[in-house]
């Protein structure tokens, strides 16, 4: 019978350190290709993702904006907006109770307002860019709605409460 050869334990450390460090390397190449391939996208490509809306239509789609704002249904949303405001802690004095239903009322509206110009969008151009939703929804004054809605949620949370 033949015997086997003793490698010395430091030679299979080294061994397999070599070997680590090479599969690392051709990972490394290996994303390097994937995201380089990701980074040479044609301008082509690109346009075809995202199409401007005509000036015309950016108009029209502000007015309906608008008109959905004069006709907003404060009792539709209700619900949705008291699950939040009922966590706010009894304890806290009717002053920072305002100033937290304000903000629970402006981060829904924000959230509902940029789903509807979106919604809208989508009925003049499928491939609407997303900087005309910015632009629709901080060229709308909403300020006033918003103090609307918030003295109604209000009201109702001191008299619930």
């Amino acid at each position: 019978m033949k015997k086997r050869a003793d490698i010395p334990a430091s030679k299979i450390v080294g061994i397999a350190l070599i070997l680590c460090i090479v599969l690392t390397l051709s990972a490394c190449d290996a994303s390097t290709v994937k995201n380089n391939q990701k980074l040479t996208m044609s301008s082509d490509e690109t346009l075809e993702l995202e199409v401007p809306t005509p000036p015309e239509q950016i108009d029209l789609v502000k007015a309906k904006v608008e008109e959905e704002m004069r006709v907003f249904d404060v009792v539709a949303h209700h619900e949705a907006l008291y699950r939040e405001i009922k966590n706010i802690p009894e304890s806290v004095d009717s002053e920072q109770i305002k100033l937290e239903i304000s903000d629970i009322v402006n981060q829904y509206m924000d959230e509902y307002f940029h789903q509807i110009i979106g919604n809208i969008l989508l009925e003049y151009n499928d491939k609407y860019m997303a900087s005309e939703v910015e632009t629709i929804f901080d060229s709308t004054s909403r300020a006033a709605l918003y103090e609307l809605i918030t003295l109604y949620e209000y009201t109702f949370y001191e008299n619930n409460h």
